[in-house]
């Protein structure tokens, strides 16, 4: 709870920098979400396996998305290994949350890019909140 107070917190606040960071998140959010959902069909198509196809999508999604994320949206000044191993441990736990919530919507709509996208807008306010406040949290002094 306390995490999405915070979450609320910088959407209600009037700081520039905090709306710019938002969208830039949401930028590479969206670019990341629909490259994942293409390779995942695209893998899924081909072998009608979720946790391979999901495995490989999240994994080339993955690696762009943190690129992306740790210099271009929250402009991080940790440590390479320091963040890229926290963003490895939520990595996992998100996919392993993601994989059981895209099996599960397939057994109801039976399209995989849709039952990626609607997870991905599922996770997506959680990601930011453990992006922002964990992985790469800025430096206090």
């Amino acid at each position: 709870m306390k995490k999405l107070n915070s979450l609320l917190r910088i959407l209600k606040t009037r700081n520039k920098e905090n709306y710019k960071q938002i969208l830039r998140w949401l930028v590479v959010g969206c670019f990341t979400v629909l490259l994942d959902a293409l390779v995942f069909t695209i893998f899924f198509n081909a072998n009608q396996n979720v946790i391979i196809s999901n495995f490989i999508s999240g994994a080339f999604a993955t690696s762009i998305n943190y690129s992306m994320h740790n210099k271009f949206t929250f402009k991080s000044d940790n440590a390479l290994t320091r963040s890229s191993s926290k963003y490895l441990l939520t990595l996992f736990i998100f996919w392993c949350l993601n994989t059981i919530l895209v099996k599960f919507l397939l057994e109801i709509f039976s399209n995989p890019s849709f039952a990626k996208i609607i997870v991905a807008i599922i996770q997506s306010p959680f990601n930011f909140i453990v992006l922002k406040n964990y992985v790469f949290k800025k430096k206090e002094f």
